[in-house]
Order: C-alpha cells, then sequence, then structure tokens
C-alpha cells in the first residue's frame, strides 16, 4: 500500500503543474493526492461536516482505515473544520447565540474548548506558522 500511497502522491503533484480547468484541481488536490497521502499512512481521519436529521450541521471525523463515523460537536452551524498540525485538535468556526465564534475539538471528542471574542464574529480558521516579534 505504501508503494501506492507514494505513487499516486507523487502523479498528483507533478500533474498539479499541468492543471488547466478548476475540475483538475478538485480532482487532482481532492482525490490522486488525498488517497496517496491516505495510503502513505500520514492522514488516519477525515473531518467533515455532516448535516443530521435535524438539519443541524456539525463536525464529523471518519476513520479512514475502518470508516467508523463520529460527530465531535453538538452545536448547530458548524463550519470549516481545519486539523492542527499534530492531528489532535480540529479548529473549526460555529454560531453560538447568532455570534460567530471559533471552537476547537479533540480528534477523539474528548475535549471541548470555544474561542470567542467580545467585540466580533469570526470566522475561516486556519492553522498557521508560529510568528516571534
Amino acid at each position: 500500500l505504501f508503494p501506492l500511497g507514494a505513487l499516486l502522491l507523487g502523479l498528483g503533484l507533478a500533474l498539479s503543474s499541468r492543471i488547466d480547468a478548476v475540475w483538475h484541481l478538485y480532482v487532482l488536490q481532492g482525490f490522486v493526492i488525498a488517497f496517496g497521502i491516505s495510503a502513505l499512512g500520514f492522514g488516519p481521519n477525515a473531518a467533515y461536516i455532516s448535516r443530521n436529521a435535524a438539519g443541524r450541521f456539525q463536525l464529523t471525523v471518519m476513520d479512514l482505515n475502518n470508516r467508523q463515523v463520529q460527530t465531535l460537536t453538538d452545536t448547530q452551524r458548524d463550519e470549516s473544520p481545519s486539523f492542527a498540525p499534530n492531528g489532535r485538535l480540529l479548529l473549526y468556526a460555529t454560531d453560538v447565540g447568532n455570534r460567530g465564534i471559533l471552537a476547537a475539538v479533540s480528534s477523539d471528542g474528548r475535549v471541548r474548548q470555544r474561542l470567542s471574542i467580545q467585540a466580533a464574529d469570526v470566522r475561516e480558521p486556519a492553522w498557521g506558522p508560529f510568528v516571534s516579534n
């Protein structure tokens, strides 16, 4: 499986220089490179927003090895999940009391934390490099 992952990742990266249409990017990034990374064992979990029967949009994680799915949040309008570089924490945007906030949850759902700013709505979480002054 490892050689197949290496082949897919290398092929996806090499073909990225020949992208002519937006759908090429989606296929290469969303499938070829993603499957290559998963086959290499770098990405054991996939995070996405699922809509349940009550119409709530919640952060969900799938274990790619055994296809088990776990909903990690109990809020109603989650969006934009982003894994921490170590893969143990997810940052996401949600609404609480009609205000946009950022929240974090461990990849197993045991630890949850809300990160809010009193004066503003917060959206579009992303992990980035540390900046020192």
